[in-house]
C-alpha cells in the first residue's frame, strides 16, 4: 500500500508540472496583449518654447520612437505635425524610454497633441496636449474618398568617398519616387530605417510638401551605415499620410577594401619577415658547423687510407 501511494503522488507531481508548463506557455505576455506600452507626458498644459517630457517604462531594446508637436487633434497626420523640432530616441537598458521635447506652436490649429511614432513595428500614440496662445479650430473630418498613391523607383544610391574603403561610415540616400494617382491632395511622409543585425537605424525624412492630384515627387532621405560596416544591409520603410500607407523595401552594402588589403600586405610582410629570420638562423647554423671541422682530421687519416690500398693490391 505504501508503494502504490508514494507512486500516485510521483504521478500526480509529474502530470501537475505539465499543466504549469502548459498553461504558461499559453498566457499571452501582457505587453504582446495590449499593444506598445503606455507614454505619458510630465505635464499636458505648456507655453510655447517650453519643454516636455514623454516618458514611459516596459518597452523591448529594440525599439526605435520619434515624437513631434502636432495639431488637428486625433485625426492628426505627420503633414500636422513641427517635425523641425522632432526628436528620436528609444528604451534604455530597463526598458524605460524619456525625452525632453520642445512644444512649438504646430502648423496647424489645436486640439494639440503629441504624437510618438513607432518606426518598427509602425504604431502611433497621440498624447492630448493644451499650448497657451495657439489658436484652436474645429478637427476636420477626414475625407470619405481614400487617397491613390503610387511609389515606384525605390533605390539607395552610395554617395560614400574613399574613405568609407578604410572602414568610415559609408554615406547613402534613400530615394522614392512618389505619384498621387488619386483626387486630393495629400502630403507624403517617408519613414524609414536599415537595419543592421537585430539593430534598426532610422532615417531622418525631409519636410514632407504637399503633392496636387496626378502629380509626382521624388523624396530624398540621406543616410550613413556605421563605422566598420561590412555587408548587406535591408532598407524599409514605407511612405505615409492621411488615409494611406505604401511599404517600401530595398537594400544597401558596402566592404571596406582597403582594409582588407592592407591585412594581405601586413600578412605578406610578417611572412617575408619571418623567412628572413628563418633563413638567417640557417645561415649561421651552417657556419657554425664549417668552423667546427677539424682539417687535420683529413690529412691524418687521407695517407693512412692510401697505405692500406696499396697494401691490399
Amino acid at each position: 500500500m505504501g508503494r502504490r501511494n508514494r507512486a500516485v503522488g510521483v504521478v500526480l507531481r509529474v502530470l501537475g508540472t505539465v499543466l504549469v508548463i502548459a498553461c504558461g506557455t499559453h498566457i499571452p505576455s501582457p505587453a504582446g496583449a495590449a499593444g506598445p506600452p503606455a507614454l505619458s507626458l510630465d505635464k499636458t498644459v505648456v507655453t510655447p518654447g517650453s519643454t516636455v517630457v514623454v516618458e514611459g517604462a516596459h518597452w523591448p531594446k529594440d525599439r526605435q520612437l520619434q515624437a513631434a508637436v502636432c495639431g488637428g487633434g486625433v485625426v492628426s497626420v505627420s503633414s500636422d505635425c513641427d517635425l523641425t523640432h522632432a526628436v528620436s530616441f528609444g528604451p534604455a537598458d530597463n526598458g524605460g524610454v524619456q525625452t525632453s521635447l520642445v512644444v512649438t506652436i504646430p502648423p496647424v490649429p489645436c486640439p494639440c497633441i503629441v504624437m510618438v511614432t513607432q518606426a518598427y513595428p509602425s504604431e502611433v500614440e497621440r498624447l492630448p496636449i493644451t499650448i497657451l496662445g495657439s489658436s484652436s479650430a474645429p478637427v476636420e473630418v477626414p475625407p470619405t474618398v481614400l487617397p491613390i498613391v503610387r511609389i515606384s523607383h525605390v533605390r539607395v544610391v552610395s554617395t560614400s568617398t574613399w574613405t568609407s574603403w578604410f572602414g568610415a561610415a559609408a554615406s547613402r540616400q534613400l530615394i522614392v519616387s512618389v505619384r498621387n494617382a488619386g483626387s486630393t491632395a495629400i502630403r507624403p511622409l517617408l519613414v524609414a530605417h536599415w537595419v543592421q543585425g537585430g539593430d534598426h537605424f532610422v532615417i531622418t525624412s525631409p519636410q514632407a510638401r504637399i503633392l496636387g492630384a496626378g502629380q509626382s515627387t521624388q523624396i530624398t532621405a540621406p543616410f550613413d551605415l556605421s563605422t566598420f560596416s561590412d555587408g548587406t544591409f535591408p532598407v524599409v520603410g514605407n511612405v505615409s499620410g492621411a488615409g494611406f500607407e505604401v511599404r517600401l523595401a530595398s537594400s544597401t552594402s558596402t566592404t571596406p577594401w582597403a582594409l582588407y588589403v592592407l591585412g594581405v600586405l601586413a600578412a605578406v610582410a610578417v611572412l617575408l619577415a619571418l623567412a628572413v629570420i628563418i633563413g638567417a638562423q640557417y645561415r649561421r647554423r651552417d657556419g657554425e658547423q664549417d668552423q667546427g671541422v677539424d682539417p687535420g682530421w683529413k690529412h691524418d687519416d687521407a695517407p693512412q687510407e692510401l697505405s692500406q690500398i696499396g697494401a691490399s693490391q
